[in-house]
């Protein structure tokens, strides 16, 4: 469970895809996931954003990922219809609560929270992809190459609570096998019991902070014009993506235009699929960022597709 955090380098076809490809292709994802607001649109990146964990054999990840957003989709879904009041196809009247008001859920209030909540998931599995595709060494390294201290603050700040996570599991571990219980007991006892486990992580975070300065020290930080450790290459498949990346901008930009990609919730439900047009631009959309996906799964089962890219 430990390693859910953390980027595993396993030699995938998606893994070497040089950093700025990485970059445009879940950049664009993330801001497509934020724009658009049809359940269409955001059902189909779901798809191939997990098509493409799949490639990366994230299977674990995902479920793991997609406990946490499941929880915090049920609650967007809960509160939502609870607090919106701008629906007119009322399913449910209620009493009148002090501060809220008439408690009536509406259709559109409930199916706008779970618009909502597939919207979360989309951003949460988007995160995952980019965590399992992107080295995040590889990572820092490309972006110092314009900005070297913000690199190494944004490095740190990436790093920094998967890290704690980490200690915090290996020190609430060590506390369980000197018999200590700290889920036993009421809610001072439970308090009482990780004061000491809150020391040691206060501990180890400063010491680690110790020791990563230590290391810039010794390692020269800031001293001079930076080297380079590993040369990142060009190859005709980021060529390939980066050129699908461009497509779906264009059509992404097109459609937003042409009024795709939106859908009104209040205060009655609009047309689901639009006109022609609109279900156009989702099919080239959808076949443009299946692109990376479906490279890695040629990649694999063809030899031509390997020797080409």
């Amino acid at each position: 469970m430990r390693t859910m955090y953390f980027y595993r380098d396993k030699g995938l076809f998606l893994q070497r895809l040089h950093p700025a490809t990485t970059f445009l292709y879940t950049g664009l994802m993330m801001i497509l996931a934020v724009i658009y607001s049809n359940p269409l649109y955001l059902t189909a990146m779901l798809a191939v954003v997990i098509w493409t964990i799949i490639e990366l054999d994230g299977r674990e990840t995902l479920k793991w990922y997609s406990r946490i957003a499941g929880m915090m989709a049920v609650f967007v879904m809960i509160i939502n219809p609870l607090l919106s009041r701008e629906g007119q196809t009322i399913l449910w009247h209620g009493p009148r609560v002090p501060v809220i008001g008439v408690l009536d859920i509406s259709l559109e209030a409930a199916l706008y929270g779970l618009n909502m909540a597939l919207r979360l998931f989309l951003l949460i599995a988007v995160f995952a992809m980019y965590n399992l595709m992107m080295d995040p060494d590889r990572a820092m390294s490309s972006v110092s190459r314009i900005a070297r201290k913000s690199a190494v603050v944004l490095a740190l700040t990436v790093r920094l609570i998967p890290s704690m996570v980490s200690q915090a599991r290996n020190v609430a571990d060590i506390q369980r096998a000197r018999g200590v219980n700290l889920d036993s007991g009421g809610i001072y006892q439970r308090w009482k019991k990780r004061i000491p486990f809150l020391k040691v992580m206060l501990l180890t975070s400063l010491e680690n902070s110790w020791h990563t300065a230590e290391a810039m020290e010794a390692r020269a930080f800031g001293s001079g014009p930076p080297t380079r450790y590993v040369t990142e290459v060009w190859r005709p498949r980021d060529t390939w993506i980066t050129a699908a990346v461009l497509v779906s901008l264009l059509t992404a930009i097109t459609g937003l235009l042409a009024g795709a990609g939106s859908f009104e919730f209040y205060p009655r439900l609009g047309d689901l699929t639009g006109s022609g047009e609109e279900i156009l631009i989702l099919i080239i959309l959808t076949i443009m960022l299946a692109i990376p996906p479906a490279l890695a799964r040629g990649y694999k089962g063809w030899n031509f597709i390997e020797r080409r890219i």
